[in-house]
């Protein structure tokens, strides 16, 4: 950015720093600077909620990129490494946060070189996918950023909400014993327990370990966290007999998180009712569900007479993908498509050409291995952008649609029949919860 030197002595970065705008790592003395500049960005982001993103455990300093002008900041990035589940497939990913930009450096392409240093830095991280949560979809787009995922949502009227609950309950003597509660600051184990069982066949969490989710249920981060009990919580000696069967985490009047483990029907209800008589006791009439889109929940709400919206509006962010790897990610995803083959009866060993964005790739798949490496040898099966080839891998295109459409171009019906059986549609969920506070 900006002139070059005039001299032919290499600057230092300080010196750099000081003549023009540089892409630099943040030390602790920026964080002061940082809050304020992410502060007015995100208005609802808290001194305490930024302070205690300082305590994530793993963090540090220079996980912050900073764009600065003298001792100016003029723009900041978080980035935070984690691990994706996608079946049985462990992904290295890194969110970015409280992307914020001063107002008038916004059309001076400051973002662009910021997200193209943290880009490298994530590749250098060993990172496949890069992951955010934007309102601004159309100007990441232009950057090779995919929307990808479908949060879900709906929302309701507390009262409508009970008094449905109430009209379809079932009889006394067929009700399990299941309740809802505030949960407590010693079932830690429990939360993850569900977690675990909840989140194993879906695709998408990111692995929670207890260190993690130790400062995730800090009171800073977390807002409510709300119990589902199967059973009684204390018999008469005052002994635990209970389990938790399911939780649900709220900020004010959404909940932004809320599982239960297979096979417990009454958990859900009672986690919503237990929300809803809060809600009106608190003056907040309206209910809103922030879950993945296939989440019974949703048609729940819009038979107690709310409404479900399936893309995010102006005030709400949209998770998006870059795919930083795609080598390495079909690697990773190796047993999920050796599945994915078996179950719809591809035979093995299957090889596909594909050309992406003017790149020929060969893609073969064996009962040992998966490979993903360029090869110019014979004509393309199928022809896509990197955008939808992102979407294929991460299970957001519905193949049929898409090469009837012209999304993709497919060289005929047993390439098709492939496509299909490799990259079958599935509802990508990562939670909110997880970028909360952070």
């Amino acid at each position: 950015m900006g002139a070059p030197s005039t001299s032919r002595e290499p600057l230092a970065p300080a010196d750099r720093a000081a003549r023009w705008p540089a892409v630099l790592p943040a030390n602790m003395g920026d964080h002061a600077a940082i809050y304020q500049l992410v502060r007015a960005v995100h208005p609802g982001l808290s001194r305490e909620e930024f302070q205690d993103s300082l305590e994530t455990p793993g963090y540090q300093p220079g996980d912050r990129l900073l764009v600065k002008l003298r001792d100016r900041i003029l723009c900041h990035v978080q980035l935070a490494t984690g691990v994706m589940l996608l079946g049985s497939a462990q992904l290295p990913v890194c969110r970015l946060k409280h992307l914020a930009i001063l107002p008038e450096y916004g059309t001076a392409g400051f973002c662009r070189d910021l997200l193209a240093a943290a880009e490298r830095q994530m590749r250098a991280r060993g990172c496949v996918l890069a992951m955010l949560r934007t309102a601004a979809r159309p100007w990441f787009e232009r950057w090779g950023w995919v929307a990808c995922g479908q949060l879900g949502g709906s929302y309701a009227n507390a009262r409508d909400i009970l008094a449905h609950l109430a009209a379809h309950a079932e009889p006394p003597r067929m009700q399990p014993r299941c309740s809802a509660r505030i949960w407590r600051q010693v079932e830690l184990a429990g939360l993850m327990d569900v977690y675990q069982r909840s989140t194993a066949a879906r695709f998408g969490p990111m692995q929670r370990d207890e260190a993690y989710w130790r400062w995730l249920v800090r009171p800073a981060q977390r807002g409510a966290i709300i119990a589902a009990i199967d059973g009684r919580d204390t018999d008469e000696d005052g002994a635990r007999r209970a389990r938790m069967v399911g939780y649900a985490v709220l900020r004010r009047e959404r909940i932004v998180e809320l599982l239960t483990v297979p096979g417990q029907r009454q958990a859900p209800a009672a986690l919503l009712a237990w929300i809803c008589r809060e809600a009106i006791e608190c003056g907040l009439p309206t209910i809103f569900l922030d879950t993945p889109a296939d989440d019974t929940l949703h048609d729940l709400l819009v038979a107690a007479g709310g409404s479900r919206y399936l893309r995010p509006g102006p005030a709400r962010d949209e998770l998006m993908v870059r795919l930083l790897d795609p080598a390495e990610l079909i690697n990773r995803l190796e047993g999920v498509l050796r599945s994915h083959a078996w179950a719809a009866g591809q035979r093995m060993p299957c090889q596909l050409r594909l050309l992406v964005d003017g790149a020929a790739y060969r893609l073969t798949l064996s009962s040992r291995t998966a490979r993903f490496v360029p090869d110019r040898k014979g004509p393309a099966d199928l022809v896509c952008t990197r955008g939808q080839l992102t979407l294929l891998l991460l299970g957001g295109l519905e193949i049929t649609a898409a090469a009837a459409d012209g999304q993709l171009v497919v060289a005929n019906h047993r390439v098709l029949d492939t496509v299909r059986a490799l990259f079958p549609t599935f509802a990508l969920w990562t939670s909110p919860f997880d970028d909360l506070g952070g």
